[in-house]
């Protein structure tokens, strides 16, 4: 299977702080991948030298098979990834087809009449209804911006996606939906998605697992990653609420 992220011997600092130190990291194509670990373990920093958006001072991502600085740089590549942030960041002037037709006619070129017709599509794909196109993002449900913010970014038809804490803020019931939303364009979209949760109950739908712990990262499946000796991962997957959220599921 094609490694779509290959991360090897990491090494990020911010202002002195070492964040992480000889971390690595591979993503296969096909495959949801959840990271997890502590408030301040670097999470989001990782996320962001993944998007080319912070430097690192050491070690190599590659993407696509493509060392990450050519493809940040590069529009035909960047067009293969899609984000969502954890808040939607959509543009609050604008409504909902408005911002999924951004990306489309900024960046793709595409023309304004038929990044409309586009925009109905992606927002079928995840889910959203017609009605929805008018309203602008403060009209919209939590799980409604999620949506959305989720079909701006398979807007130039993306086929890695990162997902930034997606369920955050929805209640248990819009949290499953999404989930299942996320497994349902996997499957027949063929996404790679890489997703940062504090979700325990997300952590079921994905293939791989990385922790990010004393700077490195441990990886594996649900039930490797639980079986861990490591402290802090024994405290994360063992508690009381973890079990119970959990409990002995494996992935769908």
């Amino acid at each position: 299977m094609t490694t779509i992220i290959d991360i090897k011997n990491l090494h990020t600092s911010i202002g002195g702080n070492v964040i992480h130190k000889g971390l690595n990291m591979a993503v296969k194509q096909g495959e949801v991948f959840g990271i997890v670990g502590g408030s301040g373990s670097g999470k989001t920093v990782l996320l962001n030298a993944m998007l080319g958006l912070r430097p690192h001072q050491g070690g190599t991502i590659e993407l696509f098979g493509i060392d990450s600085k050519i493809v940040t740089q590069s529009f035909e590549h960047k067009k293969r990834m899609g984000i969502l942030f954890q808040s939607g960041a959509l543009f609050s002037s604008l409504n909902v087809l408005q911002n999924i037709c951004v990306p489309m006619i900024e960046q793709g070129g595409i023309s304004p009449e038929c990044a409309h017709d586009l925009a109905y599509y992606k927002m079928r794909l995840v889910g959203l209804p017609d009605v929805a196109a008018p309203k602008l993002p403060e009209e919209l449900s939590g799980g409604m911006v999620k949506r959305a913010a989720f079909a701006r970014a398979l807007a130039l038809d993306a086929d890695l996606i990162f997902l930034d804490e997606p369920t955050s803020g929805l209640d248990p019931i819009s949290a499953e939906k999404f989930d299942q939303l996320i497994l349902k364009l996997k499957k027949n979209l063929g996404l790679t998605v890489v997703m940062i949760t504090h979700d325990l109950g997300s952590l079921s739908i994905c293939d791989h697992i990385g922790v990010i712990i004393d700077k490195k990262m441990i990886t594996g499946t649900l039930e490797e990653v639980r079986k861990n000796p490591h402290p802090w991962i024994q405290e994360y997957f063992a508690g009381a609420r973890s079990q119970a959220m959990l409990g002995s599921v494996s992935k769908p």
